[in-house]
């Protein structure tokens, strides 16, 4: 990282770190993992607390356009994913798996995973602006409004896509990819 892009405001908090071990989240540890694994494919969601959910490995399912991750609001496709036993609750497999507290390359503090389950309220995402009524990554820290939908908070830096050469990078310019030159 170029020392011009780490110590931008939107990047380091000022705060003076020699020294201080870095506070690393694990998804191993119990305070990040979004679920319990109850037994073989049944799992307990900290988002679905009511219900158990069971794996859905089967990928040759009808297209429902109906049917939507709870988490990402993406259609459901043919992903394996994680269903209710009692109702109509579903997420993606990778989706379930989502850390309950990550670090992102966008924000300088450590963000929360939320989940709002009133269908009706949405929230606009920092990163994109897009609107949303899925799960989101909020900051907890006084003052900060900072609102990540799932898909943005999973992008990883540098990001390779397969049609352009160069390793792209995330700004906080809405809506841009750009490299670091």
């Amino acid at each position: 990282v170029h020392s011009k892009c780490a110590t931008r405001g939107d990047v380091w908090d000022g705060k003076e770190l020699e020294g201080t071990p870095e506070d690393a989240y694990d998804d191993d540890k119990e305070e990040t993992k979004s679920f319990i694994e109850i037994s073989d494919g049944i799992i307990q969601h900290f988002s679905h607390k009511n219900h158990h959910m069971r794996t859905d490995e089967e990928t040759n399912r009808a297209f429902d356009e109906t049917k939507r991750c709870q988490a990402c609001a993406l259609p459901i496709c043919d992903d394996i994913l994680y269903s209710c036993v009692q109702c109509d609750f579903v997420l993606h497999q990778e989706c379930a798996y989502l850390p309950r507290k990550k670090q992102h390359a966008m924000h300088s503090h450590p963000l929360t995973l939320k989940v709002d389950n009133h269908k009706d309220r949405f929230s606009r995402c920092t990163t994109c602006s897009r609107i949303s009524n899925g799960f989101k990554y909020t900051c907890c820290e006084g003052g900060c409004f900072v609102n990540l939908d799932v898909c943005c908070a999973s992008v990883s830096e540098p990001h390779h896509y397969q049609h352009h050469p160069h390793p792209l990078f995330l700004t906080s310019t809405p809506r841009t990819l750009q490299t670091c030159s």
